[in-house]
């Protein structure tokens, strides 16, 4: 425990100037670590999840805002 907690306080070790982000770095890691890509059914199903969910929060949200206008009475 004390050796993380020195090599913790030491300046050498927290400002490395091997360790410098660079954006092409990170880039070329992103290109190179990347992940398999999803097939085109899955996204298919993906869109069709979000249209799915879009349309009845719509229509749920739509139906809430008549029943309020229908209950709204303005003072005379």
């Amino acid at each position: 425990m004390r050796w993380a907690v020195d090599q913790f306080n030491k300046e050498s070790v927290l400002f490395r100037e091997s360790e410098r982000w660079d954006f092409r770095l990170w880039l070329r890691h992103l290109w190179r670590d990347r992940g398999p890509t999803p097939t085109v059914g899955m996204a298919v199903l993906c869109g069709v999840l979000i249209l799915s969910v879009q349309f009845f929060l719509n229509f749920a949200l739509a139906s809430s805002k008549i029943e309020t206008r229908r209950g709204f009475r303005p003072a005379c």
